[in-house]
């Protein structure tokens, strides 16, 4: 081999030494990276061990939510047809050592918690608010509700519950997540189904006879109803209103009175909690009857919600 070899021996050697190297550097960057990772995942928890043990608050505040919500009387329904809004009343319980600085009502859009939402924010233990109803499509549906709370160390507890209004209007039908979901509806006595602009829906029921009733038998599965569940009577008030007997099966009657000063229309009225004994071979009966009694006899229905 003479001196003219030696370029190209050294070029191969020197080619090969530099292709080591970055072998050797990408072990090692491969190593640093392992171990940024495992450090990174070990980090929470040696922050959550190290602060404990320095007496900072890690725990999350203690929070108790209604398996359903309810609906707030004496709120009117904004929404004059479906899909639209509902009124619905939140309440919660919270405690924690280091207090409770802020709590948030979310809704989630889509199956199960796709897209939450943040609708409300306060530092109450319950609010009302008027919230969307299912638009008819199941993959952009409102399906659920959460309330989060948190403390003042930032900690943070949530609790979600189904949270779609399912409302009936006076003739028995809902909109529901794929299709309308009837209720076995039988009327006794004098009543009349028309057409009213200002009405959930376009339409009421109306009596002025006394003892005039109406019976809803719902079924349990398909009306989403159970123990806790929470019925929502929507009526017109105003100064020419009367009183109506709401009877639930296994309950006792409850009469309600829709005198008001001034007429104001989807008032809700009433708010009924579904106990175990009101569930009968899996039918819930809810019946409403004109009290009557002087000239403010006239009553009318103008839907029903469950939640």
């Amino acid at each position: 081999m003479g001196f003219g070899d030696l370029p190209d021996i050294y070029e191969r050697y020197r080619h090969d030494d530099r292709d080591n190297m970055i072998g050797m550097q990408g072990n090692f960057m491969n190593r640093r990276l392992a171990m940024s990772i495992a450090l990174g995942l070990c980090a929470p928890a040696l922050f959550i061990s190290n602060a404990a043990s320095a007496g900072v608050d890690v725990t999350p505040p203690s929070l108790t939510v209604p398996e359903h919500a309810s609906f707030p009387v004496g709120r009117q329904v904004p929404s004059l047809d479906w899909p639209g809004k509902f009124p619905v009343h939140y309440a919660w319980n919270a405690s924690d050592d280091s207090g409770i600085c802020s709590a948030a009502v979310l809704e989630h859009w889509g199956d199960g918690y796709i897209d939450k939402f943040r609708i409300w924010r306060g530092k109450d233990s319950e609010v009302d608010l008027d919230v969307v109803q299912s638009n008819g499509s199941h993959s952009d549906n409102v399906q659920y509700h959460s309330i989060r709370v948190k403390d003042c160390a930032g900690n943070k507890a949530t609790r979600t519950f189904p949270g779609i209004p399912l409302v009936f209007e006076e003739q028995g039908y809902a909109e529901e997540i794929v299709n309308e979901t009837p209720a076995n509806v039988s009327w006794h006595g004098n009543w009349r189904l028309h057409t009213e602009d200002t009405a959930y829906g376009g339409s009421l029921a109306t009596t002025k006879d006394p003892g005039a009733k109406v019976v809803y038998a719902f079924d349990a599965a398909t009306s989403n109803l159970e123990a806790g569940s929470h019925i929502g009577l929507v009526m017109p008030v105003g100064p020419h209103r009367g009183k109506v007997t709401v009877s639930l099966f296994g309950s006792e009657d409850t009469v309600v009175d829709t005198y008001a000063p001034q007429r104001q229309p989807r008032q809700v009225v009433a708010d009924i909690e579904v106990s175990a004994d009101n569930i009968n071979n899996n039918k819930v009966t809810l019946t409403l009857t004109n009290f009557g009694g002087g000239a403010k006899s006239k009553v009318s229905i103008d839907a029903i919600a469950i939640l």
